[in-house]
């Protein structure tokens, strides 16, 4: 008797040789060729049926293919020789135990320092240090992670601790820090300072260390719909104060040091805010060696602002991926924006255009243009880059160039490279703004679009980062004679 035998058996009993589509009948299998195993996929339509009789079919798994023929078999000569006795196990040594999980540590940070430095000159201690420490259970349902970090004295001490639960599907964490932000002014002016009941003339270095404080407690959450779809959903609250210590220097009029005193000054009040934040986000895209390859992604979020502002903030980011060897297309659609009460606040920086993550060739910006070429040459400045929002849109041309050989150009299986024809632009504005559709504005009161162009070349340094250096004409920046050279240190959008 015979039948029609249709299948895919991998080497071993419960090897993933095999994996079907639920919604058509594509399939994807393992391959082994060159001691590498591949995976193909094909329509069930394209495998040929072939009449077999079933006795014949062995179903006994396969011996998995030497790949050191010189080494000993330890594990299968000791499988082979095992004796065939079934109470060598006894059955009341084996129960059940409700498992309980610990945290573990899972990595700890090369970079673990601590350093004090002192000096005479100055009369002053400086500290250094940090370690960074991960810890969980052993399925990793529980994760905890970690950071201390001192950069001179003991008020810039900072800390960060984050929590993750990742039993369930909704998966939820908190995390709490205490982060420093240190600054500073210099100023040279004279004074006068008294010794022994005299009075002399001197030079005061003032030297003002200003500190900001960030407090800061979060909530998140996630949850996936599916592999490709989520929620994220978070409330956090933040406070903020200030420190301000100066250091007076004092000479004598020769430029020899007499002294020096340290003093805190009047510093500004502190505020507090609240956000919650609600998100929903879509990643179908396809990673290739420096920027995703094929598919789309997009992100759709919602922010409220509380306490020292009332503001709501929007975000719409939306990006598509095509590419049919060796070319890619790749376009972006972003907007970011803050509306309500307080959205043109100075409490909060404005958005700034210029990053060239968003729009390349605009970092330095003129402030006057090209005197000669264009009459309305001072009406561009830096403020035509800030705004409470902004519009940003992308269009590259993507040449997989060095790497694998079954997408770039050049084999290589150490250097991965993407060579990028680019062309951008933007749009910043705020309340109160005119927003014109012109290459130059004709008065201060108006905001018009930006672009540039260029190509750029991203490297993958053996996957540790991401680098993009690029020359961009920045068409508006009328002061940047030819091109603009920078860099990014970003995986590509």
């Amino acid at each position: 008797m015979t039948e029609y035998v249709t299948g895919i058996s991998g080497i071993t009993p419960l090897s993933p040789a095999i994996s079907t589509a639920r919604n058509n009948d594509l399939i994807a299998y393992t391959y082994y060729l060159n001691n590498n195993y591949e995976i193909y996929t094909a329509r069930g339509s394209e495998f040929i049926p072939v009449e077999t009789n079933r006795d014949s079919l062995n179903f006994d798994a396969g011996t998995l293919p030497p790949l050191l023929h010189f080494k000993s078999k330890i594990v299968d000569a000791s499988l082979y020789n095992r004796p065939n006795d079934p109470n060598i196990l006894p059955p009341d040594s084996i129960r059940d135990v409700p498992y309980r999980p610990r945290f573990r540590l899972d990595y700890i940070s090369n970079s673990v320092n601590i350093g004090v430095s002192t000096g005479r000159t100055y009369s002053n201690n400086n500290m250094g240090g940090s370690i960074f420490m991960i810890f969980s259970d052993i399925v990793g349902n529980n994760q905890l992670y970690s950071s201390l970090a001192l950069n001179g004295e003991i008020y810039d001490f900072g800390g960060q601790t984050a929590y993750i639960n990742q039993t369930k599907r909704l998966k939820w964490g908190a995390s709490i820090s205490h982060i420093p932000y240190r600054s500073g002014n210099m100023y040279l002016t004279m004074d006068s300072l008294k010794i022994k009941d005299e009075k002399y003339l001197v030079t005061n270095l003032m030297l003002d260390y200003i500190r900001m404080f960030e407090d800061n407690i979060s909530l998140f959450s996630f949850y996936p719909i599916s592999q490709t779809r989520r929620f994220e959903a978070g409330a956090s609250a933040s406070w903020y104060y200030y420190r301000i210590d100066r250091y007076n220097y004092y000479y004598d009029l020769l430029g020899y040091p007499i002294g020096v005193k340290k003093e805190k000054q009047p510093a500004p009040k502190g505020n507090k805010y609240q956000v919650f934040d609600l998100a929903y986000v879509q990643d179908k895209s396809t990673f290739g060696m420096t920027a995703p390859m094929t598919g789309s992604r997009s992100r759709l979020q919602v922010e409220k602002y509380f306490g020292v502002v009332n503001f709501y903030t929007g975000l719409i980011d939306y990006r598509k991926y095509f590419f049919t060897k060796p070319v890619g297309f790749a376009f972006r659609a972003y907007h970011n924006g803050r509306y309500g009460r307080d959205s043109e606040t100075q409490v909060v920086y404005p958005y700034f255009l210029g990053y060239p993550w968003l729009i390349r060739g605009y970092q330095d910006i003129s402030f006057y243009g090209d005197m000669e070429n264009s009459p309305n040459y001072h009406y561009f400045n830096i403020s035509n880059l800030v705004g409470s929002k902004i519009l940003v849109t992308n269009f590259e041309i993507r040449v997989p160039f060095t790497g694998p050989e079954n997408l770039a150009l050049i084999n290589s299986k150490i250097f991965f490279t993407d060579v990028n024809l680019f062309f951008d632009g933007g749009l910043a504005w705020s309340k109160g703004d005119k927003v014109r559709l012109r290459w130059e504005p004709l008065d201060f009161t108006e905001r018009i679009p930006v672009f540039s162009a260029g190509a750029s070349l991203r490297l993958n340094l053996f996957g540790a980062m991401i680098i993009e250096p690029y020359y961009a004409f920045p068409f508006q920046n009328k002061g940047s004679e030819g091109g603009v050279f920078g860099f990014n240190f970003l995986p590509g959008w």
